[in-house]
């Protein structure tokens, strides 16, 4: 899938993936495990990787295709933005070398505290790899860890999603730096779709029949997994003021 896709290819897209996830339907609240099987299918399909190069076992699509992917998998609990739009994009951004390769592989990404923990990252207990990124020296650094290397305590979200708390061992890890880039709008973005939503539809759509708290519960329970927006707020507003008036413009333009 390379350059922008036309309108009729979209719209072939759209019924292959209502056909992938057709059969994916569970009870809002209803905790399980994670599917293998659809998970293969999906790397079958390029689907896992759909974002990342053709060389790294990607589809070379873009943006547009990714979220038709995200709508179609939102009751599936599965962890395809961690894995191709974190995971596999500080990868490739950072040129982190990784022990993993091909499509099957399952990744997911974490903010790191100074002493190698996050919490309510999204399928530690199943995943191959975990992505990390954590600050050290005033520098961001990445780098890639097997599951065999995380201490994992199994938890949920509000939406009963597997978010987990992790801890890794820093004390021996280079990591590869990389730029920081910080994104706020997300967050404000996610409270506005989501109260306006709920308001058109009425109490319907919290009830278990409409599926509208399907997207708009794991909405909301995303939004908050990297840090609240205000911290994110008070993050850019340091970044900014830090910058200066000379600076400011490449901040924004080269991250």
């Amino acid at each position: 899938m390379t350059g922008p896709a036309t309108d009729t290819e979209m719209r072939e897209f759209a019924r292959m993936l209502d056909q992938v996830f057709a059969t994916d339907r569970r009870a809002p609240g209803e905790a399980r495990e994670f599917d293998r099987e659809l998970w293969s299918t999906l790397a079958e399909l390029g689907l896992t990787r759909l974002t990342g190069p053709q060389s790294e076992g990607g589809s070379d699509a873009g943006w547009t295709e990714s979220a038709y992917l995200l709508a179609a998998a939102s009751a599936a609990d599965l962890p395809i933005a961690e894995n191709d739009l974190l995971a596999g994009w500080l990868l490739g951004r950072s040129g982190c070398p990784t022990a993993n390769s091909g499509p099957v592989v399952v990744r997911t990404a974490a903010v790191l505290d100074a002493d190698g923990t996050a919490r309510h990252v999204p399928w530690a207990r199943s995943v191959d790899a975990l992505v990390g990124l954590w600050e050290a020296d005033g520098t961001w650094r990445v780098a890639e860890f097997a599951r065999s290397d995380l201490e994992v305590t199994e938890a949920a979200n509000l939406a009963s999603m597997p978010r987990d708390h992790v801890r890794v061992d820093l004390s021996a890890q280079q990591g590869t730096s990389v730029p920081a880039d910080v994104v706020t709008e997300y967050g404000h973005a996610a409270s506005v779709v989501v109260r306006n939503a709920h308001q058109c539809l009425g109490a319907v759509g919290f009830t278990r029949e409409h599926e509208l708290h399907r997207h708009t519960t794991a909405l909301l329970a995303w939004r908050s997994e990297y840090g609240s927006v205000r911290y994110w707020d008070e993050a850019l507003v340091a970044a900014a003021a830090a910058a200066g008036e000379r600076g400011l413009w490449p901040l924004i333009t080269d991250g």
